[in-house]
């Protein structure tokens, strides 16, 4: 296959799973996550009898070429799983069929029924690539590739790679956000200045901020975040076709500024991660209509069972609540940023969901 049709199939079949309405549900904390109740297990070694001097199994085939074999069955199984309308809860299943002595130890119950706790989940990498793939075919189409290097720069996933904020305090409530510019409009100077939260010379009064924590996860700061939705009555179709074909299937594409500041902190939600207190924030950001309407977020950053980071960042509308949910990639601090998926803050059945990538600029 060609570099370009081996894209189309890989975008088809990530929009295959990110769009499965199917998917989303209070099992997986409403986010990217595997089932609390199925978590995943470690990686299952087979042992092979072998001649120690020729390194083959007793059918005569090598460990070696054994290995391989499996691994392509596996690779096949999954995407067979992935091509299916069945529920994506069943793939995850799926993948850990077998037994592990190596399985992590079972996590606290859950703070409310049918909500599992952040110590009760694990990313789920297969979902969040699958996320990764559509957005960035998205920015591809909506930018250009020549603006899409800072994001896929690999020394992107280094912890402390994003920009900080180290000043003091933190941005006055008078602050708000930026009008929404397209991504990669503004160039040297003009991109130096339009990050500033409070402009040449600003001073930055002190802010006392509830709780015993620290800005671990560099969440103050200006951000931007690309968000990606079909149409409904497409997604329902879809879901029932099981089509998802590029050529019949059109996304709509935003990206949008966000300012965000540390509101409180709370105790870290993970036992094993004491130094890493769940952080509060508040901001605001544009909306996605043609006035820019300028809309108030608030979320919470937190650590989770493996120690990745999840933040929840819900968006606050006179008539409609949307929630965005998703895993730093690489840890906290890192300028690949957050990727994850949004929906209604309702979770009703019929809730519509996209994709988005958040990264940090400023």
């Amino acid at each position: 296959m060609s570099v370009l049709a081996q894209r189309r199939r890989a975008r088809r079949l990530a929009r295959m799973r990110v769009y499965n309405l199917r998917y989303l549900s209070a099992r997986r904390g409403w986010g990217p996550f595997h089932p609390a109740d199925e978590p995943p297990q470690a990686p299952v070694v087979v042992a092979t009898a072998h001649n120690s001097e020729q390194g083959h199994d007793s059918d005569g085939e090598s460990a070696e070429d054994s290995s391989e074999r499996s691994g392509s069955d596996m690779d096949s199984e999954s995407s067979d799983q992935h091509a299916s309308d069945e529920d994506s809860a069943a793939s995850d299943a799926g993948s850990a069929k077998e037994p592990s002595s190596a399985a992590p130890a079972p996590a606290p119950a859950p703070t409310q029924p049918g909500l599992p706790s952040d110590a009760q989940l694990y990313p789920d990498w297969a979902y969040l690539a699958a996320i990764r793939t559509i957005v960035e075919a998205n920015l591809r189409e909506a930018v250009g590739p020549n603006e899409l290097n800072g994001l896929l720069w690999l020394d992107g996933l280094r912890m402390g790679s994003a920009p900080m904020d180290i000043s003091e305090g933190a941005p006055v409530a008078a602050d708000v956000a930026e009008p929404m510019v397209q991504f990669g409009q503004l160039k040297g100077k003009e991109r130096a200045q339009s990050v500033n939260l409070g402009g040449p010379g600003a001073s930055k009064p002190s802010v006392t901020i509830p709780g015993e924590g620290w800005d671990w996860a560099g969440v103050t700061g200006v951000w931007r975040r690309c968000i990606c939705w079909m149409d409904y009555r497409d997604l329902v179709l879809h879901n029932l076709s099981s089509q998802f074909d590029e050529t019949s299937l059109q996304e709509a594409v935003r990206i949008v500024p966000m300012r965000l500041r540390v509101a409180s902190y709370s105790p870290s939600s993970v036992a094993a991660y004491p130094d890493r207190p769940t952080i509060h924030f508040e901001g605001e950001t544009a909306g996605t209509s043609a006035n820019n309407q300028v809309r108030k977020v608030r979320g919470s950053v937190s650590v989770i069972a493996d120690g990745s980071v999840k933040w929840a960042i819900k968006l606050e509308d006179s008539s409609l609540n949307w929630v965005s949910i998703g895993v730093q990639i690489g840890g906290p601090t890192t300028a690949m940023g957050v990727l994850g998926i949004w929906t209604g803050a309702s979770h009703e059945r019929v809730e519509p969901l996209g994709p988005f990538w958040a990264w940090k600029v400023g």
